[in-house]
């Protein structure tokens, strides 16, 4: 008996969700410090009204310097005010948006294309490594497939009632204040979406309502744009091609254009990328891990999709003069590598985040030249089939311990901190040292301290201090416990994965702290059979 299409839909739902919910606090191996603070400011919201750094209901959250958008932030508060601080409060707002990209992405085809389509795109999402990956780690950028979807599948509608114009309106505003890529390809989508109809448009009673909407839900962006553009456009400035960093970063990327002039850099250096990842990038090949520890096989695509794909977009062009959404896609897929492209650099794939679903939904207009012959469809299944359950198997397995893996995610970090917080005696405090970027987040995470401490004074008086930075060993957190009046009495360091735990070593590293002292081990911290983080006590 042939399910009908919600009983489809809802029973693909669940089987995405488990695969973002199956082993969630152990996949990613650990938390990592752009994770750290999204949960912490989320946190501190909750508490306080105010993000880490004390900014009252920030529009863009500092983070570690890379300011993360709104939408991020204020999508893990409920999360933490239901489960706690807890780094399965990140990751559920993740998985959250996961979900609903999908069954967004199936109404959109749905309503364009058919309920048939619609049901291999979700599919296609509900197996993709990059969707399974970014919907596990947090909401920063698998927001963006949901707010998209959603005002595309809104547009469509419009042509049946114009309400719906109102009803985009919402998600696109929304695009503002996500991940920066949404915005710049959105403008686009919503002038092919509405062109046909634009005369239409023009004469509705929605058309001004819709205006209305969408200029103020993005009014304290823009009023927050004039009034602090240093902040506003940091993170620009940042990673931009036209950044003060953009040429060293562009040259060490392509050694060949060092020769070129600093007007023509930029250009040339974008067009190089937006070739890399039209061509070579990680949409039909596995990548490298990255330092935010994006998964090797962190691909849009499996085997067969890929290829899908290319069938499905030989197929699209064939009708885009004469199909809107079919010239849609065609806008949509030419788009879709601009956002990364205008960056100085080509590691970071999760700015390509705007391909999803698009390339599912070209892979199912591949799979649909194919449909009326079964033994060709249940072939290509099974291929699918296969190598997602070869690709799950090797991120829900084997990349937890990859040894880039454990470091990039600081395994086994959160259980080291809140150990040594629970081995401290009343005279003891933690102190810790920088030898990572934002060491001190993670320990203000994992142990819940008080927001309105950590604004007044930082780590001061809070039962936690801040060491400068010791000798130059791996680059990872270290936690010490020390006593409060008297610097030379006892204390509990957290030693570096690498350190092999001696007192000669310790007192190597920290020769100030540790020199003269008798160290006892205290635990160990294990992740996937090998010490990561060893506690000792040293007098």
């Amino acid at each position: 008996m042939r399910l009908p299409p919600r009983a489809r839909v809802l029973a693909i739902l669940v089987v995405a969700a488990i695969l973002r919910t199956a082993w969630l606090d152990a996949v990613p191996p650990g938390f990592n410090y752009d994770h750290v603070y999204e949960g912490y400011d989320a946190y501190s919201v909750l508490l306080t009204g105010r993000d880490s750094y004390g900014v009252p209901y920030p529009l863009t959250f500092r983070s570690w310097g890379d300011y993360k958008p709104a939408v991020t932030g204020y999508s893990v508060v409920p999360f933490v005010m239901l489960h706690g601080l807890e780094e399965k409060a990140v990751r559920l707002a993740g998985v959250m948006y996961g979900v609903l990209g999908i069954a967004s992405a199936y109404a959109f085809v749905a309503v364009v294309w058919g309920t048939w389509p619609a049901d291999v795109v979700a599919i296609f999402l509900a197996l993709s490594p990059m969707h399974i990956h970014l919907s596990r780690s947090s909401p920063d950028a698998i927001v963006v497939p949901f707010l998209l979807t959603t005002m595309l599948y809104h547009l469509h509608l419009v042509k049946l009632r114009s309400r719906h114009l109102v009803y985009a309106a919402v998600p696109g505003a929304l695009l503002f204040y996500a991940y920066a890529v949404g915005k710049v390809v959105a403008p686009f989508l919503v002038v092919t979406a509405l062109w046909r109809h634009r005369r239409r448009i023009a004469r509705s009673r929605a058309l001004v309502p819709a205006v209305a909407v969408f200029a103020l839900l993005v009014l304290p962006q823009v009023a927050f744009q004039v009034t602090d553009p240093g902040t506003a456009e940091a993170r620009f400035w940042q990673v931009s091609v036209f950044g003060p960093q953009a040429r060293d970063n562009l040259v060490r990327t392509y050694p060949g254009l060092s020769g070129l002039p600093g007007q023509l850099l930029p250009v040339v250096g974008a067009a190089s990328n937006y070739l890399y990842y039209t061509l070579s990038g990680p949409l039909f090949r596995q990548v490298d891990s990255d330092a935010m520890g994006i998964p090797p096989f962190h691909r849009a695509l499996l085997p067969v999709h890929a290829l899908l794909a290319l069938a499905g977009i030989w197929a699209t062009a064939r009708v885009s003069r004469r199909s809107p959404p079919a010239a849609l896609l065609v806008v949509w897929l030419l788009l879709a590598p601009l956002p990364a492209s205008l960056t100085d650099q080509v590691t970071s794939h999760q700015r390509l985040i705007v391909v999803l679903p698009l390339v599912h939904i070209l892979s199912a207009r591949g799979l649909a030249l194919a449909r009326k012959d079964r033994s060709v469809i249940a072939l290509l299944c099974f291929g699918i089939v296969l190598s997602a359950a070869v690709e799950i198997q090797s991120y829900m397995i084997e990349y937890p311990c990859e040894e880039i893996s454990l470091y990039n995610w600081r395994a086994g970090l959160g259980e080291a901190i809140r150990t040594a917080v629970l081995e401290a005696r009343t005279e003891e405090q933690v102190v810790l040292t920088r030898n990572v970027q934002e060491g001190p987040i993670h320990a203000a995470f994992y142990t819940a301290l008080d927001p309105s401490r950590y604004h007044a004074g930082g780590f001061d008086g809070s039962g936690l201090d801040v060491q400068g930075p010791i000798g130059s060993g791996p680059a990872v957190i270290v936690a010490t416990l020390m006593d409060l009046e008297r610097k030379d009495e006892p204390d509990l360091r957290i030693l570096a994965p690498g350190e092999q735990g001696t007192r000669d070593d310790i007192v190597s590293v920290v020769p100030n702290v540790l020199y003269g002292r008798d160290v006892s081990p205290i635990t160990n911290v294990e992740r996937c059979g090998e010490d990561r983080y060893f506690v000792y006590r040293a007098r």
